[in-house]
């Protein structure tokens, strides 16, 4: 299986949230040691004793979101994995999973850290509108940028209408790119 440049962002970005998801449960068991310690911050107030800072219930919370965190990473995880499948459905699957879980996780473990957040939005993007296709980065004959997959490309190997180094258009039958004269297989 070969991951793509989708896949792989969606998978960094659900790792993000499942290190979120470990930072605010460790945040949030921290104020509860900050809270119920006979020196915290509220010990001299009156009923500072009981309530739901020296009970379970911040433990309780913490442990929820370190749960969830990684639980939704994994997902995200999981949507990226299927963005490397030739398969349209299963690439589909992959995304729609990955924009659920990045909304859900992104309550919980801050947006994955943020970082988290925006790399699994723009994996699942990418991973979403790709046909699953060979993609191809080059610039123009004129400065311009061409990004996505060309018209003729496969997703095999063989010849394609676009130079491999400068992207301009190739006419057919040439053996060089009229741009930059790279020889053309």
């Amino acid at each position: 299986m070969k991951l793509d440049t989708a896949s792989m962002l969606t998978i960094i970005g659900g790792v993000f949230y499942v290190i979120g998801g470990f930072v605010e449960g460790l945040a949030v068991g921290s104020l509860n040691g900050l809270l119920s310690s006979s020196d915290g911050l509220f010990s001299g107030l009156p009923g500072s004793a009981g309530g739901l800072a020296s009970g379970s219930g911040l433990d309780a919370l913490a442990f929820g979101i370190a749960v969830i965190g990684i639980i939704t990473g994994l997902v995200i995880v999981f949507g990226g994995v299927l963005f490397a499948s030739p398969d349209p459905g299963k690439r589909k699957l992959g995304g729609i999973l990955a924009i659920v879980m990045m909304l859900i996780g992104g309550l919980f473990t801050l947006g994955g850290l943020v970082i988290g957040f925006i790399l699994t939005a723009i994996g699942a993007y990418m991973g979403l509108t790709s046909k699953g296709g060979r993609m191809m980065v080059g610039v123009g004959p004129l400065g311009g940028i061409t990004v996505g997959q060309q018209p003729g490309s496969t997703s095999g190997s063989g010849p394609t209408n676009y130079c491999t180094r400068c992207g301009s258009k190739i006419k057919a039958g040439a053996i060089f790119c009229g741009a930059c004269g790279e020889r053309v297989e």
